[in-house]
């Protein structure tokens, strides 16, 4: 989850693939998306919890 600028590098190296092409323009929102199933993974939350401590930044 970032500016597309950031990564244009990458992307075109091939190192990140873009999930879908539909961009989310917000103001210090974040959003998670994953299967239904995987919610309560270790891993999830993990990166639940870290976007949760950045924000309170």
């Amino acid at each position: 989850m970032t500016h597309r600028i950031f990564v244009m590098d990458e992307l075109e190296a091939g190192l990140l693939v873009e999930l879908s092409p539909k961009c989310v323009q917000s103001e210090k929102s974040y959003y998670v998306l994953c299967r239904k199933d995987r919610e309560h993974h270790p891993g999830v939350q993990q990166v639940i919890q870290w976007l949760l401590t950045l924000s309170n930044k």
